[in-house]
């Protein structure tokens, strides 16, 4: 009601009907995580809290176990927590509850929701290459790349590779990898021949935990040059002069070949005059005998070969005749 006066004491009177209705307080819900999830143990989690109210939010206080642990005023109510180590509350359980409190001072509790602790595991790691996984060939001053797959329920830290080998020593470490692919280069020299040579990788997780694969063994042998022949023309053929034939050549090499160049001397060509370079198998040259080399002794064939570490080796001689090419019999 309201009354208004003038200077002579005159008033007139006026009146508002209202409805007053209770203040419901607010409401408070956490959104994540999810009630009967789980968290491992030393990791963080982040708790989102939904907060209303008719007219204000004041604050949402963040219960952990029945204790207040943290306070947001401002939305959005986002909370993080460290995650206890199993064993460090009451049956490995996080009991999480938010309390919103509006500008009135009324306060509501959210429905809990009950989180477990898992224990952080230590990761795992194998080796996943070099195949077969032991007793391979390891050639000297050849570099062999090892890999490893490691994994874990948080993080990986990082990956150690250690070796044992007569020119390194006992557990020495090759290297430490800190992001996948996890790999190490293991190179052998004389001082390892004769002996096996071990390795072994330790993959440490984001909480220091580790674990360690099974040793790989590798048997380093001295680094023999390639092999290599001419397997056509064979010692002693007969080529009709004019007639185009394939010079076949067979290689191999313990890091791998990287190409095969093949030679000949006659009397048309000259003294050791490449028939071209063959970077893949089979190998394979173009010969063409002419007249000038009939019946010359002096027709060799050869081939040389050479290998990833940059050895080479060379075919035997394979001599052959050029014979003419008579004339059709009618």
């Amino acid at each position: 009601t309201a009354t208004a006066f003038d200077r002579r004491d005159q008033s007139t009177t006026d009146s508002v009907a209202l409805n007053v209705i209770d203040d419901p307080g607010p409401t408070s819900q956490i959104t994540s995580p999810a009630d009967g999830s789980t968290a491992i143990e030393g990791t963080t989690l982040t708790v989102n809290v939904n907060a209303t109210d008719n007219t204000a939010v004041d604050r949402v206080d963040l219960a952990v176990n029945s204790s207040i642990v943290d306070t947001r005023s401002t939305a959005p109510y986002v909370f993080t927590l460290t995650v206890p180590d199993v064993g460090d509350v009451p049956g490995d359980v996080l009991v999480i509850e938010a309390v919103a409190v509006d500008n009135l001072g009324q306060s509501s509790t959210s429905d809990a929701n009950v989180v477990t602790i898992d224990p952080d595991e230590p990761p795992t790691v194998q080796f996943e290459s070099p195949t077969p996984p032991d007793g391979a060939i390891l050639f000297e001053g050849q570099p062999v790349t090892l890999r490893v797959g490691a994994s874990d329920d948080v993080a990986v830290g990082h990956v150690e590779f250690r070796a044992d080998s007569a020119s390194l020593g006992t557990n020495t470490r090759l290297t430490t990898d800190m992001t996948a692919p996890y790999e190490a280069v293991l190179v052998a020299n004389q001082a390892d021949f004769n002996n096996p040579s071990f390795v072994r990788a330790f993959a440490v997780d984001s909480r220091g935990q580790h674990s360690t694969t099974t040793d790989r063994t590798f048997d380093p042998r001295p680094d023999a040059p390639p092999t290599v022949s001419v397997s056509r023309p064979p010692a002693g053929d007969k080529l009709i002069e004019g007639q185009q034939i394939v010079v076949e050549v067979d290689a191999a090499a313990d890091s791998g070949v990287t190409q095969v160049e093949a030679f000949v001397d006659s009397p048309s060509l000259g003294t050791n005059v490449s028939l071209g370079v063959d970077m893949t198998s089979p190998y394979e040259f173009i010969y063409t005998p002419t007249v000038p080399d009939i019946g010359a002794a002096t027709v060799t064939l050869r081939a040389v070969a050479s290998e990833n570490d940059g050895q080479q080796g060379t075919s035997p001689n394979v001599t052959v005749d050029v014979v003419s090419d008579d004339p059709p019999i009618v």
